[in-house]
């Protein structure tokens, strides 16, 4: 799970790191000065710290946000739990646009891009995108994205270099989608099941996240 989103103005993503390891180090190197409160999740405890015994805190404190920073951009999703993927969903890294974590708000006459990262185990051929909204337990295809082929989607993983088809197990890639929010889509709560299958309907990756249409 996700906490925070950085602040980031005027840094472009290729210095991001640069940048948040300059503050870590700087703000570990930093003489700190002796306080007697904590206040942890409302809670407020008495204790006598220093510098030297705040170091180990600060370190650890610190590594935990640089690792959340480094997190922000992807979106919270679940497994599928009717298929079981070559690529557990624990591998892959998906980002939704405008939606850490779901329920995602889905705007009519718009566009929504996914951008997908993941590493194939075994060489792919083929792939073709399943997508569908699941309301009331009846699968609902997302038209003119459910049933088309996933290979002209597919990009190394810099996200830029186009690939295509087949796929060589062990090199990632990233896949890059957008599809539109119809006008005629009710509004209404529903689950995206978002799938890429290769050849005999065998699931290669496979995710599901609660969403709104507004």
């Amino acid at each position: 799970m996700y906490l925070a989103r950085p602040i980031t103005r005027g840094v472009g993503s290729g210095d991001r790191g640069e940048v948040l390891l300059f503050m870590c180090e700087l703000l570990v190197d930093a003489d700190l000065e002796p306080f007697d409160n904590i206040r942890i999740s409302g809670i407020v405890e008495k204790r006598a710290l220093n510098p030297s015994n705040m170091k180990p805190v600060m370190i650890a404190l610190l590594a935990a946000s640089c690792l959340c920073l480094y997190a922000v951009d992807a979106t919270v999703v679940d497994p599928c739990p009717s298929s079981k993927s070559l690529v557990p969903i624990e591998e892959n890294e998906i980002e939704i646009s405008n939606c850490a974590k779901g329920p995602c708000k889905l705007k009519r006459k718009t566009k929504v891009s996914i951008n997908q990262k993941f590493t194939p185990t075994e060489n792919i051929k083929t792939m073709t995108t399943t997508v569908f909204a699941q309301v009331l337990g009846l699968p609902l295809p997302f038209i003119g994205v459910d049933g088309t082929s996933a290979c002209d989607y597919i990009f190394a993983e810099d996200g830029e270099t186009k690939l295509g088809c087949p796929l060589k197990a062990g090199v990632p890639v990233v896949y890059k989608r957008e599809f539109p929010v119809l006008e005629i889509y009710p509004k209404m709560s529903l689950t995206v099941h978002w799938e890429l299958q290769g050849r005999g309907s065998k699931s290669i990756t496979c995710f599901e996240v609660p969403a709104k249409i507004v």
